[in-house]
């Protein structure tokens, strides 16, 4: 699955626990709109599992911005008790799922805007590319008759 399909997985399900927010990839829009997610991405890890599969890691960070600290940090609680309760995001039109490892989230010290900061881990199998072989169409039996002399 792509890293983009991650991304729909992830905008998708904040936007079903707040429909009235914006949810806005990679980064935050100029002018900030309140009840605005940013997702970005971190990082990316992927693991040989078995032959058949590896295990894809992803790290996203969502930060969620509003009008006051309290709504930040309420919002933001919504989105962590939602995320362990569901325990998978499922990928619209696919039967996908990725599975939430973790999720963080604290109010920066530095920051101008009034924001809220987490840490969405995430992973899945994915499967290798297998060889396809053609299948056997007919199988022929010849029967020699061989008598002894």
């Amino acid at each position: 699955m792509s890293i983009q399909a991650h991304f729909q997985a992830v905008a998708d399900f904040l936007k079903q626990i707040h429909p009235d927010s914006t949810v806005v990839n990679h980064q935050k829009p100029n002018p900030l709109v309140n009840a605005c997610y940013v997702i970005q991405h971190r990082l990316d890890g992927r693991q040989v599992d078995s032959n058949y599969q590896m295990k894809v890691e992803r790290t996203f960070v969502i930060d969620y911005y509003d009008t006051n600290v309290d709504q930040v940090l309420t919002q933001m609680d919504i989105v962590s008790t939602q995320l362990y309760q569901h325990k998978m995001l499922t990928v619209q039109g696919s039967t996908d799922k990725i599975r939430i490892e973790s999720f963080a989230f604290s109010i920066p010290e530095d920051v101008s805007d009034i924001v809220c900061s987490g840490v969405l881990k995430v992973s899945q199998l994915m499967p290798f590319q297998q060889p396809s072989y053609s299948k056997m169409e007919n199988i022929f039996t010849k029967y020699n008759n061989l008598k002894e002399e």
